[in-house]
C-alpha cells in the first residue's frame, strides 16, 4: 500500500512537496487540476502524480447540463496535465453537492472523454453519493473507483444507514485509490481532520483497505501535522 499527499497548485505548497518527496515520505503526490494553472514549478520533483480533476469548489459541476461544454474543457485540460506527469488515473467526482444534477449527463461526458484512466470517487450529495448511482456511472463509462472513506462516512449519515456497511458496499466496486482523513461519524460534511482530532475507528477502517492500492492523505497542507499523519499511517497500515 503507497501513502500519498494532496495538493492544489499554490506556488507556495512547493515547498511542502519538496519536504515530503526529498526527504522520501511520500510515495506519489495527487494534485488538484484547474483549467488554465501553470503547473510547471512540480516538474522539478521526481515523484509519480496523480490528477484530480477539478469540481465544484474551483466552478466545474461535470452533472450539469448548462455547464457541458465547460465541464469537457475542464476534462479535456486534465487529461493533458496528466499526459505531462505520467498520471496512471485521473479521479472525478461525478455530482456537485448543488444546482443541477444529471447522471445522463455526467454519463455522456465521460464517454465523450473515453480516458481508461479515470476513476469516479463516491462524494456525499445527490447521485454521486449513492452506492447505485456511482455503480452505474462506473458500469456504463468503463471507469473505475477511487473510495473516499470520509465522504462514505458522512453519505450515510445523511442517508441513515449504517457507515461501515456503506463503506464495504463500495469496497464491491474495487477501488484503485483511496481518500482518508479524519472527521466525526454524526457528521453530514467531510471535515478532512488530521489522525486523532475526529472519532472514526482508523484502526478498524484501515484494515478493510486493500493492500494494493494508493491512499490519498486528504488533509491540510501543514507540514509537521502532515509528518505526525503519517506517523500514524505507517505504524497502523
Amino acid at each position: 500500500m503507497k501513502l500519498g499527499i494532496k495538493i492544489y497548485p499554490k506556488l507556495k505548497e512547493g515547498k511542502y512537496v519538496e519536504y515530503f518527496v526529498k526527504n522520501k515520505i511520500t510515495d506519489f503526490v495527487e494534485v488538484m487540476s484547474i483549467k488554465g494553472t501553470d503547473y510547471g514549478f512540480l516538474k522539478k520533483y521526481k515523484t509519480p502524480w496523480v490528477i484530480h480533476s477539478s469540481h465544484h469548489v474551483v466552478g466545474t459541476f461535470i452533472a450539469n447540463p448548462d455547464r457541458e461544454e465547460q465541464s469537457m474543457g475542464a476534462l479535456r485540460f486534465t487529461q493533458k496535465l496528466a499526459d505531462d506527469f505520467s498520471s496512471k488515473f485521473i479521479i472525478v467526482h461525478p455530482s456537485s453537492p448543488s444546482g443541477k444534477n444529471d447522471i445522463e449527463t455526467t454519463i455522456s461526458i465521460l464517454k465523450k472523454i473515453n480516458d481508461k484512466r479515470i476513476l469516479i470517487e463516491n462524494v456525499v450529495n445527490k447521485f454521486g453519493g449513492d452506492f447505485e448511482g456511482v455503480e452505474r456511472v462506473i458500469k456504463e463509462t468503463g471507469s473505475g473507483f477511487c473510495l473516499d472513506i470520509p465522504h462514505a462516512i458522512a453519505a450515510a449519515k445523511i442517508r441513515g444507514i449504517d457507515y461501515m456497511d456503506y463503506i464495504k458496499q463500495f469496497l464491491k466496486l474495487k477501488p484503485k485509490m483511496v481518500h482518508i482523513s479524519d472527521g466525526y461519524i454524526d457528521s453530514k460534511i467531510d471535515k478532512h481532520l488530521n489522525f486523532g482530532e475526529g472519532d472514526f475507528p482508523w484502526k478498524k477502517l484501515l484494515r478493510l483497505i486493500p493492500k494494493n492500492v494508493l491512499v490519498t492523505v486528504e488533509t491540510n497542507p501543514v507540514i509537521e501535522t502532515q509528518k505526525k499523519n503519517f506517523e500514524f499511517l505507517r505504524k497502523n497500515l
